[in-house]
């Protein structure tokens, strides 16, 4: 997702740089334990920049198999980073044209 965003972006003339920290299954929550390895590069990315957008993409089912641990996850996220970027959109995936195994 983050080359295709930098992509369409240049192609439509903004300049832009992206940065990501991402890991397929991932949760958002995961985001803020201090022991994670993805944390500890999350932490390194934001003592050196500031963003204008975040980006925050759950694990596709996750945000309906357990809803309050998503909303957690998002609120401690960016109560994190609020300091370090300007704006958050929250993205969600497509559903699944054949409907999903695990609901």
């Amino acid at each position: 997702m983050p080359l295709l965003f930098e992509k369409l972006c240049v192609e439509n003339g903004h300049d832009v740089v992206v940065n990501s920290v991402t890991h397929n299954g991932h949760k958002l929550y995961e985001f803020v334990d201090n022991n994670d390895q993805y944390t500890k590069q999350l932490d390194t990315l934001i003592e050196k920049k500031k963003f204008d957008i975040c980006f925050l993409q759950e694990n596709s089912t996750f945000c309906i198999l357990d809803s309050d641990s998503f909303i957690d996850g998002v609120s401690r996220l960016i109560e994190k980073l609020s300091s370090s970027v300007g704006k958050f959109v929250l993205y969600e995936t497509w559903g699944r044209k054949s409907g999903s195994e695990v609901l």
